[in-house]
């Protein structure tokens, strides 16, 4: 029962001509030509919210009682001997100031996200330069330790297993299909 009041809420809000307890089909014809049409309810009342802000815009900018140190007629505004509003000259000079300041402040803030990336960066590579040393180091001393052959083969195949898995934990990689065929294939 709930739910047949929201599906009737539903489609008195999509199309109100649907009222009559006709289940909405979003996929049928008839739907995509009504909740398309240029002059539905919702468009006529946004059109006439657009042209009011816009008579508004127009009333409003021109005429010299709005904005009477503007620069309409000419002269620039906040001259010493022309300005009648003070206190927008020095909301203007504040504005200036605190974009200079903005404009600083972003290029600190760029300048140590990419100081943060670079050591990032460097930070994943000498990790894994150390991880590749320490797979070489450990596998030059098994070779060298161990000699029969089988179990040579067998712990050094677990060493590469440990180094891949490591790989792929960096990467992000390690519970993926794909990261399993791969580590399968060998």
């Amino acid at each position: 029962m709930n739910q047949s009041n929201e599906e009737s809420a539903e489609i008195a809000l999509v199309l109100p001509h649907f009222r009559e307890g006709k289940k909405i089909d979003r996929y049928s014809h008839s739907f995509m030509l009504e909740s398309a049409r240029i002059f539905s309810q919702n468009f006529i009342v946004s059109f006439g919210w657009t042209l009011l802000a816009l008579v508004i815009q127009l009333v409003v900018g021109t005429g010299k009682w709005a904005f009477p140190d503007g620069e309409p007629d000419g002269t620039p505004p906040c001259v010493a001997d022309h300005s009648k509003n003070t206190n927008v000259c020095y909301t203007i000079i504040t504005l200036k100031n605190g974009s200079d300041s903005l404009r600083i402040l972003t290029g600190f803030i760029l300048g140590g996200f990419l100081v943060a990336s670079v050591n990032l960066w460097r930070l994943k590579r000498t990790s894994y330069a150390a991880l590749c040393g320490s797979t070489r180091n450990l596998l030059i001393n098994i070779c060298s330790i161990i000699e029969d052959q089988t179990e040579k083969a067998i712990i050094s195949r677990w060493v590469l297993l440990g180094y891949e898995l490591a790989v792929l934990k960096s990467r992000g990689l390690i519970d993926t299909v794909h990261a399993r065929r791969y580590l399968e294939r060998y």
